[in-house]
């Protein structure tokens, strides 16, 4: 159960896409989203450290061959776990840097229209009036 639930997260993580996003709100969208698949690869360290538990019980009561074998498992599957973690912290890492961008952009849009509209508050009247009846 352990190993499809991580097959499943393994499979949404190498779908999700992180190419850039076409505006701030789908920017956070996707950040959002993905925070959600992140918390359900890290709840697998819960999962996995219960299994530990039930292969070691399983050691006790197995021969050397058993034993090897499991060990060899739970190994498997610690580091399939590790990367998937890390896979999903580097996603998200630039799926943040995704809408601090944006952030920034649009801070420079609302400085650069504030500006603007100083600038056209300076304006003679005639002036503000000619340029509007141009555009």
């Amino acid at each position: 159960k352990v190993i499809e639930v991580m097959n499943d997260a393994e499979k949404k993580l190498s779908e999700f896409s992180v190419s850039k996003a076409a505006s701030s709100h789908e920017a956070e969208e996707k950040l959002l989203t993905h925070k959600t698949l992140v918390s359900v690869v890290n709840s697998f360290q819960e999962k996995i450290t219960a299994l530990e538990e039930k292969a070691s019980q399983l050691e006790k009561v197995s021969n050397d061959a058993s034993k090897a074998t499991i060990s060899r498992s739970m190994t498997t599957v610690w580091q399939r776990w590790t990367r998937l973690q890390n896979v999903a912290q580097e996603q998200e890492k630039i799926l943040e840097d995704a809408v601090q961008e944006w952030k920034g952009f649009n801070d420079k849009i609302e400085k650069a229209t504030i500006a603007i509209d100083q600038l056209q508050g300076r304006l003679p009247e005639s002036s503000v009036e000619k340029a509007s009846k141009t555009e």
